[in-house]
C-alpha cells in the first residue's frame, strides 16, 4: 500500500485571525459553527502533473486572500504576482505558485505549520486507468467492496481512488485491503482527507427551506485534489458515491461511452431506489434492493463521468457537474440508481427497511438485470421472505409494516429510458 501524504496549512488558533462565514445568521442552524471550517488554508499543497507550478487546493480564502497570498508569494521567492495564480471556484480555492522550492519557511504567528513542504504529484499511477472516484465517511465495507466489484465487472473500472473523511469504524488498510481484493482493480489509492465536512444545506431533503449549499467546502477540495494531484492522466473517471451505480441503455461500459463522445464529459441523473425488499438477511447490500416509487419517479441529482484529458483548464470538477464543460448528447444513454437504504443516515434518516407492494412501488427491471451475471451475488443466498412485522434471527433484520400482498408491479425497461430521455432533454436541451 503506497502511502499518502498531505501537506496542510492552517491557522494557528491561538490568534485572532478567523475565516470569515459566508452565511447569514437567520440562516445558520445551531450546529453550524461547529462544523465550519475556520482555520483549514489549504487541504494540500503539491506539484503539478508538468512539473511547472507548486498547486495548493483549499477553501475559499474570502478574508484571508490579502493576509495568505503575500505570505507563501515571499516564502517560495516568486517574482511578484506574475507568478502567482489565484483562481476562485465555487466552494474552492486553488493557488498555483512558478517556483521551484520543494520546502518553504514560514513567518510565525500566522499558521500552525512553521514550514510547508511540496508533495510529489501522484497522476502516474492513474496513467490510462478507469477509475472510480469517491470520497467516504464509515460506510460498511462490504458496500465499499460490492460497489467496486459491480464497476469492475460491469464497466470494466481497474483503478480506484478513495478519500476517507475522517472514518471511525476503520483504517484506511482496511479500506486498501478490502479494494484491492476485488478482481481486475489494478490501481488502489486511499487518501486520508481528516477535515471538516461543513455544514450542508437543506433545500434537497427536507427541514428549514432555502439554506444555501456555500460552506460544504470539503467535497469541492477533494475533487479539485483529485483532478490535479492524481487524475490528470487517467483515461476516465466516474464520480459516484458507494450508493450510486451507474446503469447504460445498451450495457455499454460508461468508460467506453464517455471515450467515444464528443465532449469527452457525460452528465446524467438518476433514480431513488428505495429501502423496500423481499430479502430477509439482517446485513444490508446493493442487490437487496431493486424497487422505486411508482408515481412520480424521484429523480436523484446529477452525477458525471468525464476523459480528464479533455477538460478545460479552467473547468471545476464539482459534485453534480463540470462547470466550463457541456456535457455531450450521449449523456441520454447513461443514469445510475441511488440506494436510499445504503447509508450512515449522516444527512438525514434513511434507515427505514419495508416490503414492496404494488401499489407503491414498481421493480426497476432495468437495475435488476445490471445485478444478475457470473460471479455476482444471487437471490438463492437470501434468507426466506419474512411477512409483515415478523423478527428474523442473527441473519436478518425486522422488515417494516408494509406487507406484500401480491408482487409489485414492474415497470418496463423501455418505458424507463423514455422517462430519462426527456429528463435529459429538459436538462441539456437534448432531443
Amino acid at each position: 500500500m503506497e502511502m499518502i501524504s498531505l501537506s496542510p496549512l492552517e491557522l494557528n488558533s491561538s490568534n485572532n485571525i478567523r475565516r470569515t462565514i459566508p452565511r447569514p445568521p437567520h440562516l445558520r442552524p445551531p450546529d453550524y459553527e461547529d462544523k465550519y471550517d475556520f482555520f483549514t488554508v489549504f487541504y494540500d499543497c503539491f506539484e503539478s502533473a508538468d512539473a511547472g507550478w507548486q498547486i495548493f487546493v483549499g477553501p475559499p480564502l474570502l478574508n484571508l486572500e490579502p493576509i495568505v497570498l503575500p505570505e507563501l508569494i515571499a516564502a517560495f521567492h516568486c517574482g511578484g504576482s506574475v507568478d502567482a495564480f489565484l483562481s476562485h471556484l465555487i466552494c474552492c480555492t486553488q493557488l498555483r505558485l512558478k517556483t521551484k522550492e520543494t520546502r518553504a519557511p514560514l513567518q510565525p504567528g500566522i499558521f500552525r505549520q512553521d514550514h510547508i513542504n511540496i508533495q510529489p504529484n501522484e497522476s502516474h499511477l492513474f496513467r490510462g486507468r478507469k477509475v472510480l472516484l469517491t470520497k467516504s465517511k464509515d460506510n460498511d465495507l462490504r458496500w465499499i467492496r460490492d460497489w467496486v466489484d459491480f464497476f469492475a465487472r460491469k464497466h470494466e473500472a481497474d483503478a480506484v481512488l478513495f478519500y476517507d473523511n475522517a472514518s471511525t469504524k476503520y483504517g484506511t488498510t482496511e479500506i486498501h485491503e478490502t479494494i484491492s481484493s476485488v478482481l481486475g482493480i489494478v490501481v488502489a489509492v486511499v487518501v486520508s482527507w481528516p477535515y471538516k465536512f461543513g455544514p450542508v444545506g437543506s433545500e434537497v431533503y427536507g427541514g428549514p427551506q432555502g439554506l444555501p449549499w456555500d460552506s460544504d467546502y470539503c467535497q469541492y477540495g477533494i475533487l479539485e485534489h483529485a483532478r490535479h494531484r492524481f487524475l490528470s492522466h487517467a483515461e476516465a473517471v466516474v464520480n459516484a458515491d458507494i450508493d450510486e451505480l451507474v446503469l447504460t441503455k445498451e450495457k455499454e461500459s460508461v468508460f467506453a461511452l464517455v471515450n467515444r463522445s464528443d465532449a469527452g464529459y457525460l452528465c446524467y441523473p438518476g433514480f431513488w431506489i428505495e429501502g423496500v425488499t423481499e430479502s430477509a438477511r439482517r446485513e444490508r447490500r446493493h442487490f437487496d434492493f431493486v424497487h422505486r416509487f411508482a408515481a412520480p419517479p424521484e429523480y436523484s441529482e446529477l452525477k458525471w463521468t468525464v476523459a480528464p484529458r479533455r477538460c478545460p483548464p479552467q473547468a471545476q470538477w464539482r459534485v453534480h457537474e463540470i462547470g466550463g464543460m457541456q456535457p455531450d448528447p450521449l449523456s441520454s444513454a447513461v443514469s445510475f440508481r441511488h440506494f436510499r437504504a445504503l447509508s450512515t443516515s449522516w444527512k438525514y434518516p434513511r434507515g427505514e427497511i419495508n416490503r414492496p407492494n404494488e401499489q407503491d412501488y414498481v421493480r426497476d427491471e432495468e437495475l435488476a438485470s445490471w445485478m444478475e451475471g457470473p460471479g455476482l451475488p444471487k437471490q438463492d443466498h437470501f434468507a426466506s421472505p419474512l411477512t409483515a412485522g415478523q423478527e428474523a434471527g442473527d441473519d436478518a433484520f425486522v422488515v417494516g409494516s408494509n406487507a406484500m400482498q401480491k408482487p409489485a408491479q414492474s415497470e418496463p425497461v423501455d418505458s424507463t429510458w423514455r422517462q430519462m430521455g426527456r429528463l435529459i432533454g429538459r436538462l441539456f436541451g437534448n432531443r
